[in-house]
């Protein structure tokens, strides 16, 4: 029985306290909700004037608690969420974006700090959530056309930032088991940007994509358009840089290692007849490509 309301209620209305004889405290959860917010309005002052006096200590001691008892207040959150929709609709439509969109102008530096402190807190949590919704149907071309959109609408010193940044990160996070990793699985993609960044720096096209690269290795038959082998295969200029040909779908052609290094940037038609793995018909295949593609 509750000494205060004098009701007879369940164990699970009472708290825990270990003063107590049978282990509860003698007022239920409710009564002591109720005593708690009539003792906060009669000192309202002297509770203003106590946060005002000790708020470092209270900081404090609200990240110890929170750090502590992390999982029953995240338990906690979400059954409040559930037992009070009508207070969840209502807060939600206080909402004023104008409102917050100040404030952050306002607190910069204060939400960047937050933010981060909060990623390095939930680093694998966040990492699992990108991973689930990019594994749903539609979101990863979704994720790729926003971050088209993103790059498109930033200014030129803003991309430069970000190179600068992202360079001063992995400077500073090295792994390089990571990043041998990653480059085996994805030759294709560290070769396409090679070559893109080759023709850019002589003034060339280049627009070939990596759809386009996978087309090229259909037509061929994922073979090497030169010797007909079944080997890894590279990105091929039919005409060189160094001769005016750019990284474009009409000039691009799949080879293995072996041939490209042997064709290098000589012409086709003077070094192809005299190849140690000459074929009329793959000649034949290759010329047909380019032609049709130039068009």
């Amino acid at each position: 029985m509750c000494t205060q309301c004098k009701k007879e209620l369940s164990l699970d209305s009472f708290s825990k306290s270990k003063g107590s004889k049978d282990g509860l405290y003698p007022w239920c959860k409710e009564c002591v909700k109720e005593n708690n917010r009539i003792y906060r309005l009669e000192h309202k002052v002297e509770i203003q004037k106590y946060r005002e006096k000790n708020k470092e200590k209270a900081s404090k001691e609200h990240k110890i608690y929170y750090i502590e008892h992390k999982e029953e207040i995240a338990k906690y959150q979400k059954q409040w969420y559930i037992d009070n929709p009508d207070l969840v609709k209502k807060s939600n439509n206080h909402y004023n974006p104008e409102k917050y969109k100040l404030y952050t102008q306002k607190n910069k530096k204060k939400m960047a700090n937050y933010q981060k402190k909060y990623r390095e807190l939930n680093i694998d949590k966040l990492n699992e959530y990108h991973e689930d919704w990019r594994s749903k149907d539609g979101n990863k071309s979704r994720d790729k056309g926003y971050n088209k959109k993103w790059k498109n609408g930033i200014t030129e010193e803003q991309k430069e930032y970000y190179k600068e940044y992202g360079r001063k990160y992995a400077r500073e996070h090295p792994n390089k088991e990571y990043r041998n990793q990653w480059a085996k699985d994805n030759k294709d993609k560290i070769n396409g940007a090679t070559n893109r960044r080759r023709a850019k720096k002589r003034s060339l096209t280049s627009d070939f994509t990596p759809e386009q690269w996978e087309q090229v290795k259909l037509y061929f038959d994922n073979k090497c358009c030169y010797c007909g082998e079944e080997l890894p295969l590279q990105q091929e200029h039919f005409v060189a840089l160094s001769k005016g040909g750019g990284y474009t779908v009409s000039n691009m052609v799949c080879a293995c290692g072996t041939c490209n290094l042997s064709k290098g940037d000589k012409n086709f038609e003077d070094w192809y007849p005299k190849f140690k793995h000459y074929n009329k018909d793959r000649e034949t295949k290759i010329l047909k490509y380019i032609e049709n593609r130039s068009k």
